[in-house]
C-alpha cells in the first residue's frame, strides 16, 4: 500500500491501473489452473491393488484368477503359503510368468488344525517357516519374493527382524486404523528395513476389521454388504488420490455360493470403473512416499 500512495499522481497513475490488472489476471488463472488439478485429481484412474491370499486350495486360486481374467482384470498379487507351491507349481510358475506377482504367505496352525498367531511360534519356528516359504518360491519362478504378509496381520519384532534379514522388500501385514505404524500410501521404513504396505481398516463398535471377503463375514457383514463397503471404499480413495488394496480369499470364495456371486458383481462393477491395476511392488514403485502424508495423486 505504501508503494502504491506514493505514486497516486501524475503519470504513474495508468501504470497502477495496470499493475492492478495484471495482479487480478494472475490472480484468475492460478485459481483456474487450480480448479483444473482439482478435478483432474478426481478424474484420473484409481490405483487398484487388488490381493488374493491363497494357503490351502490352488484349484480355487486357479478358478479365482480365471474367472478374473474373464473379466479384464490384471496385474494383482498373489500370496501363496509353501503348500500351494508344491501343490501345483507349474501354476504358480505360469502365473509368475504372466505378469502376476507372487509374494510369501506364512501361517500358523495349531495342533487342532485351527489357524493361530505367527506371533505364538519361537523365532527360530517363525524363521523356518518365512524362510522355507520363500525359497519354494523361489525354486519355482527362479525369482525370490520381495514381499510377505502373515496369516491374521500378526506380527512382532521378530517377524520385523526376520524379514530383515531374509531380504524382503516389503510386508502388507499393516492396517490402517490399528497398525501405528500403517499407511495408506507404502512407504519405506528405516526402523523396519522394508517397505509398509497397508491394507484398509474399517473401524465399527470400538473395533477394527479388514476391507477382505473373510474379515467383513467375521464381522457380521453379509455379502452384499462386504459389495458395498469395496465400491464405496474405492470411489473415497479415488476421490483422496491414494492406492485402493482390498484382500480376496479364493478358497472362501469358491466353497460360498452367495459370496462368490457378490465378487462377480464386484469384478462386474470394477470392469466398468476407471482403473489402472497394479501388482504391490508396481503400486510402491509408484506411489511410494518418504512419509506417511505425502500422495500417490
Amino acid at each position: 500500500m505504501h508503494v502504491l500512495n506514493r505514486h497516486r499522481r501524475g503519470s504513474g497513475k495508468p501504470a497502477i491501473k495496470l499493475l492492478l490488472l495484471a495482479v487480478l489476471l494472475v490472480t484468475t488463472l492460478v485459481i483456474v489452473c487450480l480448479a483444473i488439478l482439482h478435478c483432474a485429481d478426481y478424474n484420473k484412474p484409481a490405483i487398484v491393488n487388488l490381493q488374493l491370499t491363497e494357503y490351502q486350495n490352488s484349484s480355487a486360486l486357479a478358478k479365482v484368477v480365471g474367472t478374473m481374467a474373464s473379466y479384464g482384470i490384471k496385474p494383482y498379487t498373489i500370496f501363496v503359503s509353501e503348500g500351494v507351491v508344491e501343490q501345483n507349481c507349474s501354476l504358480i510358475r505360469n502365473l509368475y510368468d504372466n505378469g502376476y506377482e507372487i509374494a510369501a504367505f506364512g501361517y500358523n496352525v495349531s495342533p487342532t488344525g485351527s489357524l493361530v498367531p505367527i506371533t505364538n511360534m519361537p523365532f527360530a519356528a517363525q524363521e523356518s517357516m518365512i524362510n522355507s516359504t520363500k525359497t519354494a518360491i523361489e525354486r519355482c519362478t527362479g525369482q525370490g519374493p520381495e514381499g510377505f504378509r502373515s496369516q491374521g496381520f500378526s506380527k512382532d519384532n521378530t517377524t520385523n527382524k526376520i524379514l530383515k534379514d531374509l531380504g524382503f522388500g516389503w510386508d502388507s501385514s499393516f492396517v490402517t486404523n490399528f497398525d501405528p505404524e500403517a499407511s495408506a500410501i507404502p512407504y519405506y521404513s528405516n526402523s523396519l528395513g522394508f517397505y509398509v504396505v497397508s491394507i484398509q481398516g474399517i473401524i465399527e463398535n470400538h473395533s477394527v476389521f479388514v476391507l477382505c471377503d473373510r474379515a467383513c463375514q467375521g464381522s457380521g457383514k453379509t455379502p452384499a454388504q462386504w459389495r458395498n463397503l469395496v465400491e464405496n471404499y474405492f470411489r473415497t480413495d479415488q476421490a483422496k488420490g491414494v492406492p485402493f488394496v482390498t484382500e480376496f480369499h479364493p478358497g472362501f470364495l469358491v466353497s460360498n455360493t452367495v459370496w462368490w456371486d457378490n465378487f462377480t458383481q464386484i469384478l462386474s462393477w470394477l470392469r466398468q470403473q476407471d482403473a489402472t491395476y497394479v501388482t504391490t511392488q508396481q503400486m510402491i514403485n509408484e506411489c511410494a512416499a518418504p512419509a506417511k502424508n505425502s500422495s500417490c495423486a
